[in-house]
């Protein structure tokens, strides 16, 4: 039976009008979402990132993408109408007591909401992440726009990075998060120990939307 025998909307055709395409990455500009196609990068180790290219830092990325440009999801978050953060300014936030309080007061714009996807199947997240420091509250992601050089280069071309869970200035968006050095101990994010079915390659898509 149909979509139309039954009186269910069948949604947007997938037209040029409704959606743009870069390679993995697909647009919807009706739902006001963002899918990008990845792979898991390692099944275990610490964690700095959560997604880079795969000529990037994928030995220390939890995804990983084939022949997207951090400057490609930089100008989706823009036409998502997510605001980009200053770098600086969300260091600040994180050193702060009250800076995940004044993040969702007063920048709220500019954060990402990330959902990971198999399917039409959304995924916790923690199922393939660990937080090793708990209780931290939600993961805020937030959009700092990575920076330019003096010659005009967009430096996330240049890192091929996109989403980083440890501070760095290079990334399209970064983790709001005042958790130590994943290298120094219990500290930090690392791949899923427990997650027994975790393996390297595994495809998924990575769903990005503005916070709301």
């Amino acid at each position: 039976m149909s979509s139309s025998d039954t009186g269910a909307d069948p949604g947007p055709e997938k037209t040029a009008e409704n959606f743009i395409q870069m390679g993995p990455l697909t647009i919807n500009k009706r739902s006001k979402q963002a899918t990008i196609k990845v792979r898991t990068a390692i099944d275990q180790g610490v964690l700095e990132y959560l997604m880079v290219d795969d000529h990037g830092k994928a030995y220390e990325s939890a995804f990983k993408v084939d022949n997207l440009l951090p400057s490609k999801l930089n100008f989706t978050l823009l036409l998502l109408g997510i605001e980009p953060l200053d770098y600086n300014k969300l260091l600040e936030l994180a050193r702060n007591e009250s800076g995940r309080e004044a993040l969702l007061a007063q920048h709220k714009n500019s954060l990402v909401r990330i959902s990971l996807a198999r399917g039409e199947k959304i995924l916790r997240l923690d199922e393939f992440i660990h937080d090793r420091e708990k209780d931290k509250g939600e993961l805020l992601w937030v959009f700092t726009g990575s920076r330019f050089t003096k010659d005009g280069r967009f430096v996330g071309d240049i890192s091929l990075s996109h989403i980083a869970m440890w501070p760095d200035d290079s990334a399209v968006v970064n983790l709001f998060s005042d958790r130590g050095n994943p290298y120094r101990g219990e500290l930090g994010f690392v791949m899923n120990p427990k997650n027994k079915e975790l393996k390297k390659d595994q495809e998924f898509e990575l769903v990005f939307e503005a916070y709301k």
